[in-house]
């Protein structure tokens, strides 16, 4: 079905958590624009649905300026759709016409949405789009990798006498030699925990040199070590299963300081905001992806978006997860399988 003013208009009726906001309503005069251009990338291939058309639109919102409203249309069919813009499309003059009144709908856009929206536009770029378009790739590329185990360096938490996993792998510390010596980047069934996987697919991607994670996790060993203190000689000489309770509570301060000084330093998770699909806040190819924690500042879980795909006629959004799922294998999912409820659900931009 093609694009043309009425079907655009129409989205303000059907699309109203993504429309709603009355600062939006300036755009209306331009969807005999929005609708040439739209079928200028179907006419490339592309398929836009409804959702992603008042996605791309509403991200227009940068003031009534055509060539800015153009320029930033464009890119974001070309992030929904992966079609480069065909020529026509930057040629499509924003003329003003009639507005149409849109029915009364749905409430509006929360305002603590809207926030979240504003800070995920400022932290994309087309850079970090471009990036994050590698980053799904590459991960597409290591699926079946890896076995997940929950897992902490030695240095930290010891694992003398504990069961870390009921899944099967060659090599528990393959990731903590990795990030201190170099060398290739674990394959096959070597150990390793979520964000690890995430790390590591970075890094085979080219987006996370060895000397930006060398450092990140030199940085984070120290501050753990100095939360530790004399306790961890007397853990590393005792099996975990007898540790006294204050060595225990010491060394979960030591391992929570540690992981937040490796997520502040390259997940980005401290800007992670809530995934809300119905009001435009899905994660895009590449970007990283939390499962928010139960008891910590820590995610209970961490991995990367595929973006949005069209499975049996259906858009689905997706994530590579090295996890529970699939026998604890770097696995291709759906979004919404990586938490109960959608509220526990947060992303960031790519960050690397």
């Amino acid at each position: 079905m093609a694009w043309d003013a009425s079907r655009v208009n129409a989205l303000w009726v059907t699309q109203r958590s993504l429309l709603g906001d009355p600062f939006l309503d300036y755009l209306k005069k331009y969807v005999d624009a929005f609708a040439t251009i739209a079928n200028a990338f179907e006419a490339a291939g592309a398929q836009i649905d409804d959702q992603s058309m008042a996605l791309a639109m509403c991200n227009c919102n940068t003031g009534d300026n055509v060539n800015a409203i153009r320029r930033i249309f464009i890119g974001e069919l070309e992030d929904a759709t992966g079609i480069e813009p065909p020529p026509a499309a930057s040629t499509v003059t924003f003329v003003a016409g009639s507005v149409v009144p849109t029915p009364p709908g749905r409430d509006p856009i929360p305002p603590r949405v809207l926030a979240d929206r504003q800070r995920v536009a400022a932290m994309r770029s087309p850079q970090k789009t471009r990036r994050g378009a590698i980053l799904a790739r590459t991960a597409r590329s290591l699926l079946g990798q890896w076995r997940w185990v929950d897992r902490a360096p030695d240095s930290i938490l010891p694992y003398r006498g504990r069961r870390a996993s009921q899944t099967q792998y060659t090599d528990i510390h393959a990731f903590d030699r990795w990030v201190q010596g170099g060398g290739p980047a674990p394959t096959g069934t070597t150990a390793l925990n979520c964000r690890d996987a995430v790390l590591v697919t970075a890094s085979v991607a080219g987006l996370l040199s060895h000397g930006e994670l060398r450092a990140a996790y030199r940085a984070a060993e120290v501050q753990a070590k100095a939360i530790l203190g004399d306790v961890l000689l007397d853990m590393q000489r005792t099996s975990a299963t007898d540790w006294t309770k204050q060595q225990s509570k010491t060394g979960t301060k030591a391992y929570v300081a540690y992981v937040k000084r490796i997520d502040e330093t390259l997940t980005a998770y401290p800007h992670a905001v809530p995934v809300k699909r119905k009001f435009g806040l899905i994660p895009q190819a590449g970007d990283v992806v939390f499962v928010r924690g139960s008891a910590s500042a820590l995610p209970d879980h961490v991995c990367l978006s595929l973006g949005r795909n069209r499975i049996n006629g259906q858009l689905v959004d997706e994530v590579a997860s090295l996890w529970h799922h699939n026998n604890g294998t770097f696995t291709r999912a759906k979004l919404t399988d990586m938490a109960d409820y959608e509220d526990d659900l947060l992303y960031v931009p790519c960050p690397f």
